[in-house]
């Protein structure tokens, strides 16, 4: 009876520490694998030319990071072969420091792939609140800024505009500057937070953008199957708009937003269920 009752510890003390190794590792891999999640993502009367064309899109990253992790951020952009790169802030963790986090580094090593786009999000604004060293490094690496701003594009001789947001700024009619309310072509919004998408499809701002860019929710953070995330910032628990694609349909198009779970944590904060991501997003006509 005493040797079996040692033989239950030592079984069981085995089965603990074989649970704690499994989600030991499988927590490192929820917050460490980088995942490519590619969505397809179909236009009003979009011009031939553009077809096909692919975005990858790149958010909350939360620099500094481990240089093994800026790597594998790098390739895995580089494998996809976009032909954009849309950034949609918390690409930085503090706007302290900001010269030693790596934010110049990994933004030329990304211009070079593709040509790069981006917007502030809210941790760029922490804790100053001037973003303007954080955008003279990414200009000095190459990456078109857009503060409640429009650049004009082109791909396969097809032009079309995309423009970007400030942070917690919602969209109305002459917000951003040089997008005119009669444009007729394409139009990518980048914006960092997904929670002003309502007011954006309910107003009669003008243009409407045929696809927003976004991130800030971490995909909820805990991913519950069945549901989807548990909480997010300023959406609270259970958030609508964590991740993916959703649609809402205009008068006149079809608008897609397009949420990414994001690259990094902040703070404590830990992922389940919920793999860090680039999107991938492919453009075909409707």
């Amino acid at each position: 009876m005493y040797e079996k009752k040692i033989t239950l510890k030592k079984n069981s003390g085995f089965l603990a520490g074989a649970a704690f190794l499994a989600a030991t590792a499988y927590l490192y891999i929820q917050n460490n694998s980088i995942g490519v999640t590619t969505k397809y993502i179909s236009v009003t009367n979009l011009p031939k030319a553009l077809e096909g064309m692919k975005i990858a899109h790149v958010s909350d990253i939360h620099l500094p990071v481990r240089e093994s992790r800026m790597n594998a951020i790098v390739r895995s952009v580089l494998k996809e072969r976009p032909d954009f790169i849309f950034l949609t802030g918390d690409l930085v963790e503090t706007s302290e420091h900001i010269e030693n986090s790596g934010l110049e580094t990994l933004m030329k090593r990304l211009a070079i792939i593709a040509p790069s786009y981006a917007v502030p999000g809210n941790h760029e604004y922490e804790p100053f609140a001037s973003i303007q060293e954080w955008k003279e490094i990414l200009e000095r690496a190459g990456v078109h800024v857009l503060v409640n701003q429009s650049a004009e594009a082109e791909y396969g001789g097809e032009s079309f505009v995309i423009a970007g947001l400030d942070d917690n700024t919602e969209y109305k009619t002459g917000r951003i500057a040089g997008l005119d309310p009669g444009e007729k072509r394409l139009i990518f919004l980048l914006t960092h937070r997904p929670n002003h998408w309502d007011t954006l499809c309910e107003s009669d701002a003008q243009p409407k953008p045929d696809a927003v860019f976004c991130g800030h929710a971490h995909g909820g953070l805990w991913r519950v199957p069945g549901i989807g995330g548990l909480a997010s910032p300023q959406q609270g628990l259970f958030p609508k708009y964590s991740e993916g694609v959703h649609l809402f349909e205009d008068a006149d198009k079809r608008i897609s937003l397009i949420v990414s779970r994001g690259l990094g944590n902040t703070g404590l904060t830990f992922r389940v269920n919920n793999r860090p991501e680039i999107i991938s997003a492919v453009f075909n006509a409707l």
